[in-house]
């Protein structure tokens, strides 16, 4: 690699005039490319020693593109008459004739101080004291961003504007920068000038003006009714394309009164504005913008559309009819047209979560392989356990990137302490508890897992084929009956509960399903093998293959109740550093209550110690008439509960008839003020949904049972 930069060098030296780079500028951009390809190969020797369990060419490919990708080098020298763009710190350039400086509002220049991770402002002055600085205090960092302020005010030597938004995206008003206020102290005789919102477009300077009127008059003429334009080739609805897939001319609107030109030519008045439309320099703008609004006009896919894409067996997973519930575009996308966010090489939430799924997997594999029952380990030895597991994970390539430095590897060693905190509160309440964990990541209806894909039949002959993994199954046999009880649990990150009317409009059904999973399936060995090493649990080699050693699923299961567990437990609150610190074992574990829905019939075989409520494990309380109280209960009677299962597989057969009649309409649900189907899309970028001008979708109440919320 040296020879072939040094000969590239060489080449360009031997040139009188290079076109593009001065030989110097070339010769610095070669160098910097080796100097940054040394560190990346050091850096991916650090993260794959010697002696590293080998990885196939696949995954390799993956890591190898992510590291490439992060480097960039460029020496572009400026030119005469040329816009530089960047940020303050990097611009040092001091040729400039003028200097604008953007996003001068409160909050985001000068930027807000760092929030304290570890320490308070108070122990960090205390340190300080001691001569022991870490990192900037919050005056040290506005007072660098004052810096900052003047680098970006003195860079021009001509002309220097200063602008600030009167309102953000959500339309909330935003507040001037104290920067801006002291320039206008410094220049009193300086004007503010305020930019008006809308601006008459005969009075446009350039045809970049003329976008903002022209598009929202051509909208405003679409949304005019027209007479219908036939179908298009595969698709019910559209507009833009005839019946027999030639391309249909577009339909010529009415003009705006508002902008109709005084004489009209041929075929009566136009509009003064939209016979701008024809400038060369907007077509293409509209062009776009045309295309963007045909495609937004299908709503659904024909018949053989369907069937070409799904089939008439369409194989998926719950979380994906939860995404149809929330927007059928989205579902759309993601399972029928399988678009992918490329992957990238980062410690991100979700791989923090499978870390800690890791450990509570291997823990449980560990202990049931040993021929013991999480009930007869103590506190302290699964403690012990879990530390060793979780310095096994981080010598496995796939986890290497939390130890690749000192802030990574504090965040593994406390997710390890998050799994040791949280075991030592579910073996604390086993006495208590009557069920058994006998399978994690149990798959089903994925490749080679132990169980089948769960088949829901629709109408026309069409059906869904569910598949899943679920973290863990629970079971009770009650010798009583001859029973055997089911709990299923979800491990999460953060803290989640069952919301009725989530659950009612198809938003909240993956947790629920699960129980009628195991309900449908016939009697099969399940067991959870350790995945191969260097793969990740969730994507394949961790699939509940069978093994000899374990007992069969019993048949049939009896639904019992399902429940979330935070990982990380509930964050709570104390008056003072004392109170925090004298917190009981019992406090400690309250951190970790369930959160879900069970039968109220089994209650106790789910708590022995149940009386009255509350409870410590799980939500309950009791009225005097030995009935579940209506509120701040997560039991239900039995015949609720079944009443609700049967909702679920209802919901499931509701959206997945949808989905078979092709709605594919961008039509994302607003769960709350705060809170929509958009807010964590991957999507957005293909649907273009815009707030602004196109409403929300309400969610159904949890009463009615007519279309709901798909």
């Amino acid at each position: 690699m040296e020879g072939c930069l040094q000969a590239w060098d060489d080449a360009l030296a031997s040139e009188e005039d290079t076109p593009v780079f001065h030989p110097a500028a070339a010769s610095a951009m070669h160098g910097s490319v080796l100097r940054q390809m040394h560190e990346w190969i050091e850096n991916l020797e650090l993260a794959f020693p010697p002696g590293s369990a080998a990885l196939p060419l696949r995954e390799w490919l993956p890591i190898v593109e992510a590291g490439l990708g992060a480097l960039s080098v460029g020496v572009i020298p400026p030119a005469l008459d040329q816009v530089l763009v960047g940020t303050i710190d990097r611009s040092r350039n001091p040729e400039l004739r003028l200097a604008l400086v953007l996003g001068l509002n409160e909050g985001i220049f000068p930027a807000p101080p760092s929030t304290p991770v570890l320490l308070t402002d108070s122990e960090r002055a205390l340190l300080a004291d001691l001569d022991t600085r870490l990192g900037s205090d919050p005056r040290a960092q506005l007072a660098h961003e004052r810096y900052f302020a003047y680098i970006a005010c003195t860079r021009s030597r001509a002309r220097l504007v200063l602008t600030c938004a009167g309102a953000g995206a959500d339309g909330e008003a935003l507040h001037p920068s104290p920067i801006l206020v002291h320039v206008q102290q410094l220049f009193p005789d300086v004007p503010l000038e305020k930019i008006p919102t809308t601006h008459d477009w005969r009075e446009s300077e350039h045809t970049e003006e003329l976008l903002e009127p022209l598009l929202r008059e051509l909208a405003t003429e679409a949304s005019s009714p027209s007479p219908p334009s036939g179908e298009r080739a595969g698709v019910w609805g559209g507009a833009g394309s005839a019946q027999d897939g030639s391309k249909a001319q577009p339909a010529v609107p009415p003009p705006h009164p508002q902008f109709l030109s005084p004489d009209g030519g041929e075929g009566g008045p136009q509009s003064a504005l939209l016979t701008l439309a024809t400038l060369p320099s907007l077509q293409p703008v509209i062009a776009r913008w045309q295309q963007l609004s045909a495609s937004r006009a299908v709503t659904a896919l024909s018949p053989a559309a369907v069937t070409q894409i799904y089939g008439t067996e369409l194989g998926t997973s719950v979380s994906k009819l939860e995404q149809f519930a929330e927007c059928p575009f989205k579902f759309f996308v993601a399972a029928g047209l399988r678009a992918q966010e490329r992957k990238e090489f980062e410690l991100d939430p979700r791989e923090r979560g499978s870390f800690l799924h890791r450990i509570l997997d291997e823990f449980h594999l560990r202990v049931t392989r040993s021929g013991h029952r999480w009930r007869e380990v103590s506190p302290v030895e699964a403690q012990a356990l879990v530390a060793t597991i979780g310095a096994e994970l981080l010598a496995q390539p796939e986890h290497r990137l939390l130890a690749a430095d000192d802030a990574r590897r504090f965040t593994a060693h406390s997710l390890i302490a998050s799994a040791q905190r949280l075991l030592g509160a579910l073996l604390g309440w086993m006495p208590h508890y009557d069920f058994d964990p006998v399978a994690v990541e149990l798959g089903f209806g994925l490749k080679g897992s132990s169980l089948p894909a769960w088949r829901l039949g629709l109408p026309d002959g069409k059906a869904l084929l569910l598949r899943g993994r679920i973290d863990r199954v629970d079971l009770c046999r009650v010798p009583e009956t001859g029973e055997t009880l089911a709990v299923v649990v979800d491990y999460k990150s953060s803290p989640k509960k069952l919301e009725p009317l989530k659950v009612a409009s198809g938003l909240q059904l993956q947790l629920l399903s699960y129980l009628n999973v195991l309900q449908a399936q016939p009697a099969a060995p399940v067991s959870s093998p350790s995945p191969p090493s260097g793969e990740r649990v969730g994507e394949r080699g961790h699939d509940g293959l069978l093994t000899p050693d374990v007992p069969p699923l019993p048949s049939p299961l009896r639904p019992a109740g399902v429940f979330y567990v935070n990982l990380h437990g509930a964050s709570g609150s104390g008056g003072t550093r004392a109170e925090i610190l004298a917190e009981t074992e019992a406090d400690r574990r309250a951190a970790y209550q369930h959160s879900g829905r069970f039968d109220f019939a089994q209650l106790k075989h789910f708590d022995r110690e149940a009386v009255g409520g509350p409870g410590s494990q799980f939500r309950f309380k009791v009225n005097k008439d030995g009935q579940p109280a209506k509120r701040g209960n997560d039991a239900l009677l039995t015949e609720e509960f079944t009443v609700l299962l049967r909702q679920v597989e209802s919901n499931l057969s509701r959206l997945g008839t949808d989905i078979f009649a092709g709605n594919i309409r961008v039509a994302p649900v607003r769960r709350s003020a705060s809170e929509s189907a958009c807010d964590r899309c991957d999507y957005r970028a293909i649907c273009r949904f815009d707030p602004w001008t196109e409403p929300y979708r309400k969610l159904a109440s949890a009463t009615d049972t007519g279309e709901g919320a798909a």
